[in-house]
């Protein structure tokens, strides 16, 4: 067929070739010379669809498969291996593959078994994402990789912050592990090592990481000057006239400033060193002074008279004491408040009268002498016999008087407040019964103990908890306090559990045995085991529970499992929790 050959249309139309043809319905011209020498008709080369039999294929090829199972079976295997390879290639023997080939389907489709040799567990996982994952999918391979990548970032960032801030005075003996593992830190200047502090710890509570360090700190801290201690004294408004405060000293042996002080009266002069709270609760200060005029009621009573004064303002007071559940009718007298002086055994203020010092020692022994034959012994015999909480008397217990002569009591503090406030109580009737004061009657004790050696010094050593290596042998806990080891004796008489002071374990030097060490006991807790109800399983602590269940599907968080426990919330992590009894 020629490029000049004409093409008729069924309805007349003569095109004068081929190619006015295809111009004229835009037409490829290749094809529709090779469909027209195929036998098509021009309306058919302009429509394809009138013909009857255009793209009607014999054969369904959809249902054919591309391969056969044989074949198929063979590129799964073929991939498998390649598969096998790269994760070998990428873990090493960290994993067995053992079994694998029957789940195996294609590199990103169905899961396969696989077993990890460090943690002894098979995990499911995509082979592709298997690869690709640094811990390859095991969970407990990602809470390693997860802590470890932690640290890695850390560690640089809290070694510059120590060498910056510590360590001049500190050292570590031990890799970083986390901010919230402790750290062995040893002290340059004490010579000592501390295990327990945390680098967190470190650099946010700004702990020491030395116990003598701390203690020595919180000695300055506390130490007083002389400036401080007169201001402190001035603003109690108490210091007697005859007082002079001399200077201030830290004494080291009872961790406490001491204050020393003269007495101008006669020939009393410099007297032994005091704490501060000396003051508050000494009125006269001096001891000698107090020897002299203070102490008991009598003696107050009799400074006051002689000297012709009538004393600091006092209160008597008629009260319904108790004292470990036996009561009584109390008469007393003091220079505060009855609430303050007679504080939980006071129950009930019947009566009291306000007046001065002199007054109401006045009335106090009057009403003794009066009401001597009606006193009320009970609570006094408890105390001798023992019978009280700490074996003792209680120290209020000689102005006790029987319930029925209250009102008379009262009556009789009445009238003679009245007879003083109209002056008919002389000053020598003040003198006259300075003569017939009634002391307080105390009952001699026994208070030697029994002599044995147990007060003896006791030689100990210290051993290093992981090496078992001796490294202390003293002659004392005196010694080992002096060193800065504290806690020596609970330690080695069991006490409260503790094992470790100073980062040593510590042992009676006789008893110690270093070819039979015993072993540490396994740390104390007081959380209550919690169970997972959905497993089963059963943790000593909230801890532990965590670190078991916690996955990238399961973000288990022990304050939550602590929650979920209480019935604040319905589940943690995906699961649900329970106490369970110890």
């Amino acid at each position: 067929m020629s490029i000049t050959t004409k093409v008729t249309l069924e309805d007349g139309t003569e095109y004068p070739s081929i190619v006015a043809f295809c111009e004229a319905y835009d037409l490829n011209y290749q094809l529709v010379v090779d469909r027209l020498n195929n036998g098509w008709t021009p309306e058919q080369c302009i429509d394809p669809t009138l013909k009857t039999d255009y793209r009607k294929h014999k054969v369904d090829y959809t249902k054919i498969p591309r391969y056969s199972s044989e074949v198929l079976e063979k590129k799964r295997i073929k991939n498998y291996g390649k598969w096998t390879k790269r994760a070998t290639e990428k873990h090493g023997d960290k994993f067995s593959y053992k079994n694998t080939l029957v789940d195996f389907k294609t590199y990103k489709k169905g899961k396969v078994k696989i077993r990890c040799l460090d943690h002894s567990i098979d995990f499911l996982e995509i082979p592709d994402k298997h690869i690709n994952l640094k811990n390859g999918g095991c969970e407990r391979c990602w809470k390693i990789q997860v802590t470890t990548d932690s640290i890695s970032r850390q560690a640089p960032k809290f070694s510059a912050w120590f060498k910056a801030n510590l360590a001049h005075r500190l050292e570590m003996r031990s890799e970083f592990e986390g901010w919230g593992e402790p750290v062995d830190l040893y002290c340059l200047k004490h010579k000592t090592i501390n295990t327990t502090t945390t680098p967190s710890a470190l650099k946010n509570n700004k702990v020491w990481g030395c116990k003598s360090c701390e203690k020595e700190s919180k000695q300055n801290a506390l130490r007083l000057n002389l400036k401080t201690v007169k201001d402190k004294i001035r603003a109690m408004d108490k210091l007697p006239k005859n007082i002079t405060i001399v200077d201030v000293i830290f004494d080291g042996k009872v961790d406490a400033s001491r204050i020393g002080y003269s007495c101008s009266i006669e020939d009393h002069g410099v007297r032994p060193r005091v704490d501060l709270n000396h003051f508050k609760r000494s009125r006269l200060v001096c001891d000698l002074c107090t020897i002299k005029h203070g102490g008991t009621a009598q003696a107050r009573y009799l400074d006051l008279v002689e000297s012709g004064e009538e004393g600091l303002p006092a209160v008597i007071g008629v009260m319904e004491v108790e004292v470990e559940g036996t009561s009584g009718i109390k008469v007393g007298v003091t220079t505060r408040t009855l609430e303050k002086r007679y504080l939980y055994h006071l129950k009930t203020i019947i009566f009291k009268l306000e007046s001065r010092e002199l007054q109401v020692y006045f009335l106090e022994n009057k009403v003794k002498r009066k009401f001597d034959a009606f006193r009320d012994y009970t609570i006094q015999a408890r105390g001798l016999r023992g019978e009280l909480k700490d074996g003792g008397r209680w120290g209020g217990d000689t102005e006790i008087f029987q319930k029925k002569k209250q009102q008379e009591i009262i009556n009789y503090i009445v009238e003679l407040a009245e007879d003083i406030k109209s002056n008919k109580i002389s000053e020598l009737d003040y003198i006259e019964e300075a003569n017939q004061f009634i002391s307080i009657d105390f009952e001699p004790r026994d208070v030697s103990r029994k002599k044995d050696m147990s007060n003896e010094p006791i030689a100990i050593v210290g051993i290093d908890p992981k090496t078992n290596e001796v490294l202390y042998r003293l002659s004392s806990m005196s010694e080992a306090q002096s060193l800065g080891f504290w806690n020596i004796r609970s330690i080695i008489h069991d006490i409260n559990g503790r094992q470790i002071s100073g980062g040593l374990r510590w042992f009676i030097a006789k008893d110690f045995d270093p070819d039979n060490i015993p072993p540490m006991r396994e740390k104390r807790t007081r959380q209550k085991p919690v169970r997972c109800i959905e497993t089963g399983d059963i943790f000593r602590t909230l801890k532990l529970a965590e670190e078991a269940m916690r996955s990238p599907e399961h973000l288990v968080c022990a304050s939550k499992i602590t929650s979920v426990c209480r019935g604040h919330r319905e589940k943690a992590g995906g699961y649900t929790w329970e106490y369970v009894d110890p």
